[in-house]
């Protein structure tokens, strides 16, 4: 049950890690497309 808790928690940060660096790849997309 831990273990599975763990892995769980991994991989919930692991998401959030790739939403926030989908992010900012899109805010770099953005600035490149302005000018």
């Amino acid at each position: 049950q831990q273990l599975e808790l763990a892995h769980e928690k991994l991989l919930c940060m692991s998401v959030r890690d790739l939403i926030s660096s989908f992010g900012a790849i899109e805010e770099l997309r953005k600035d490149f497309v302005n000018d």
